[in-house]
């Protein structure tokens, strides 16, 4: 299996880590943004997605908890009560957008075991890895992967 993920075409894996996280942490400030009713626009989510910074995105986190607009989400001179992670509300956002993160990566890891092994994947298939945010699902799926001959035996 690490020989197929080392693969020179897989250069992604070598980034998961941060990619991950930061992109956990996106997803974590837009759910935040949206239970909070705070408008986003498609400019905005390009923004929030795009940045792999996560000290900036943990600091958009944060000031998301109590800001009443989206341009204060972004103001870095904002100082307020949750400045740090370790508020247990701030912890559970976090965690929720890094599992997310991580079962996207493991989704990835997936797909690209298959179509290293030249195994064709279906649009069906691959939207139902892609869409699945539980780990425990992903993860036999990801063990099975190397040893399956069609892409829906791992849905067996």
């Amino acid at each position: 299996m690490s020989q197929i993920l080392d693969h020179p075409q897989n250069t992604w894996v070598r980034t998961w880590p941060d990619h991950s996280k930061a992109r956990g942490i996106a997803k974590g400030l837009l759910t935040v943004l949206d239970a909070r009713g705070i408008p986003v626009t498609e400019e905005t989510r390009t923004r929030i997605q795009e940045c792999k910074d996560q000290e900036t995105l943990l600091s958009w986190i944060r000031n998301a908890a109590t800001a009443p607009d989206i341009d204060i989400v972004f103001d870095k001179s904002r100082v307020h009560i949750l400045d740090s992670a370790e508020s247990p509300w701030i912890q559970r956002w976090i965690g929720y957008g890094v599992g997310l993160g991580m079962a996207h990566r493991t989704a990835k890891a997936i797909l690209a075991t298959l179509e290293a092994r030249d195994i064709p994947v279906s649009k069906e298939v691959r939207a139902r890895l892609m869409e699945c945010g539980d780990l425990t699902i992903l993860t036999p799926r990801l063990d099975k992967a190397p040893t399956v001959n069609s892409a829906e035996e791992l849905f067996e």
